[in-house]
């Protein structure tokens, strides 16, 4: 999990649009195959947990793009 909350990080320090739903397409498969849900990846990150939902929305349209 570590790994994830370092790139959940570098996105939201790197100032770039829409982070948090960028880190939930882009590690999709990882946080589903993990024990760990968007929540609890945002605490251990100290960030804010009503980023959650676009996490999740990140996740959707991976699932969406990719037909799974």
């Amino acid at each position: 999990m570590s790994n994830l909350i370092e790139e959940l990080k570098k996105l939201v320090e790197s100032k770039e649009t829409y982070p948090y739903l960028k880190f939930g397409a882009k590690f999709a498969l990882d946080i589903e195959e993990s024990d760990y849900t968007p929540n609890d990846i945002l605490h251990k990150a100290g960030l804010s947990s009503s980023y959650q939902a676009e996490i999740n929305k990140g996740i959707s349209i991976y699932n969406y793009l990719n037909c799974t």
